[in-house]
């Protein structure tokens, strides 16, 4: 039985690398995926890899349109077609006060929290169809 392929945004830590160590020890080759957090990101491949799995580390800003598809290439190129999308990145309001957020801020949030999952999930999709995940 072939193997299925995960890639779990914002999995450099708590939830996300929660989420893709589970998969792993379910037997998912897993892409982490991570924004700033390298060094954690590469750790959970390693923990990842002793769960005698596949597992990569893949860098980049889910909330930028163009980032997601030299992402998902790394991901073929590493681990293959992709199973499994869980769309995990995401950001917190810093502002305490709602008249201290800004308009830039606002967009941040919206890149990261909505935008990023519809760009990540149609990358996703083709590839799960091809895979014979998702009809």
């Amino acid at each position: 039985m072939e193997r299925k392929i995960a890639l779990v945004t914002g999995a450099s830590g708590g939830i996300g690398q929660a989420i893709g160590l589970q998969l792993a020890r379910n037997g998912h080759d897993v892409a982490f995926h991570y924004k700033t957090g390298r060094q954690r990101a590469e750790a959970s491949v390693r923990k990842a890899e002793e769960l005698g799995v596949r597992a990569i580390a893949v860098g980049g800003d889910v909330s930028r349109k163009d980032a997601e598809e030299s992402l998902f290439r790394e991901v073929d190129a590493a681990l293959g077609l992709l199973s499994v999308l869980v769309n995990n990145a995401g950001i917190a309001i810093p502002a305490p006060k709602l008249e201290d957020i800004t308009d830039e801020l606002w967009d941040q949030i919206l890149a990261v929290n909505l935008k990023s999952h519809f760009y990540c999930t149609r990358e996703a999709v083709p590839r799960m169809r091809q895979a014979g995940e998702y009809l």
